[in-house]
């Protein structure tokens, strides 16, 4: 359930809820698949910041714990933008 609200509040754009819940439910997880996805929502919300660093870190953990992720790819355009000097603000797919 947290890492579900974690992904709605990062889609809403308010990241600074959805951080703490989402770095939460990383360290509680123990689902390699469910780690990585909340580490790429946690990548998605670093990106929104312009939290580059922050955003590799948790891209790279993603990988480790599921590099098949369905939600790798967004994450991973997310980090390309922001290290492009774009919005590194990309849509979660609906």
């Amino acid at each position: 359930v947290l890492g579900t609200r974690g992904a709605v509040l990062v889609w809403l754009g308010r990241v600074a809820e959805a951080v703490p819940l989402l770095e939460r439910v990383y360290a509680m997880n123990s689902d390699p698949m469910s780690r990585a996805l909340n580490a790429c929502c946690l990548v998605l919300a670093a990106t929104s910041q312009g939290r580059l660093d922050a955003a590799r870190l948790w891209l790279e953990r993603a990988r480790e714990n599921h590099p098949a992720s369905e939600l790798l790819p967004e994450a991973e355009a997310a980090v390309e933008a922001l290290s492009r000097g774009a919005s590194g603000a990309v849509p979660l797919s609906r």
